[in-house]
């Protein structure tokens, strides 16, 4: 059964009140768009903002390292081997980039929890944990945002509402959003498509030098790649009866390029085929 995030709040708070927390959780948050969430209910168990909280320790994968390694756990190790009157508490983000040794590592501490020390692993998937762990914690399976939810998340950026609510339609969370965010790129992109596509509409064959001149220098990173196609799919939606054809015209295009096709022969495909139908 799923529950909603002020379901998950007020049964985190009443077990506080009667002490009847367990000492491991994993958070399994699909899209991860509630790791903030996350956060709220970890500063519940110490009246306090959890990131200052000084025996609070947040274990994750390392810059360009593609998984949490077990020499991450040492210095978490150490401290969660001596003894405190003070409550520790661990948190693994993306724990479904644990490694072998280090979920191995992680199983020790579940199996033999001592006094005042909690950890908890948030993950993507259950299945991505080892399951001699996932028998030894409680789940808590975390509710997919809507996108009026996302949207109310992603107006501290600053955009346009309809900008907004585009950005709430491609990002699946917080982390993306901010990604696209960066050097003002989806905004700048989101605008060049909109042009883009008002030449294609009139046929304009500018339509096809614009793809090379301008849109592929947008698309330089592999995140840029996968979020151009949702943009201008969600952008020509917004008036599918103008655009049925050309929407037609982008998804058997935009299918296609799924057999390593690159992308920016897919969009000059596109506007050819805009041209003569």
């Amino acid at each position: 059964m799923a529950f909603s995030k002020k379901d998950i709040n007020s049964i985190w708070e009443r077990q506080i009140k009667l002490g009847k927390l367990s000492h491991a959780y994993l958070f399994v948050d699909p899209k991860k768009q509630n790791f903030n969430f996350v956060l709220d209910l970890l500063s519940k168990l110490v009246e306090d903002k959890i990131e200052d909280y000084h025996f609070f320790y947040l274990i994750q994968e390392e810059n360009g390292k593609k998984n949490i390694l077990v020499d991450q756990l040492r210095t978490l190790q150490e401290e969660f081997q001596t003894t405190s009157s003070d409550l520790k508490i661990a948190l693994i983000k993306n724990a479904e980039l644990l490694n072998e040794q280090a979920s191995n590592s992680i199983l020790k501490f579940i199996e033999e929890p001592a006094e005042n020390q909690m950890i908890f692993l948030y993950a993507n998937s259950v299945a991505n944990i080892l399951p001699t762990i996932n028998s030894r914690v409680q789940q808590i399976i975390l509710p997919e945002l809507s996108v009026d939810e996302l949207v109310d998340e992603y107006s501290e950026f600053g955009l346009d509402p309809k900008y907004t609510y585009l950005l709430a339609q491609v990002a699946a969370n917080k982390e993306i959003a901010n990604e696209l965010q960066n050097d003002a790129w989806f905004f700048n992109v989101a605008t060049k498509v909109e042009q883009w596509i008002e030449m294609l509409q009139n046929k304009n064959h500018d339509a096809f030098i614009f793809v090379e001149g301008i849109l592929m220098k947008y698309l330089k990173t592999p995140l840029q790649q996968t979020t151009f196609p949702l943009i201008a799919l969600n952008l020509l939606e917004q008036k599918s009866i103008e655009n049925v054809n050309l929407l037609n015209i982008f998804v058997e295009e935009l299918d296609k390029s799924k057999f390593n096709i690159n992308m920016q022969t897919t969009l000059e495909k596109i506007a050819i085929r805009s041209f003569i139908s």
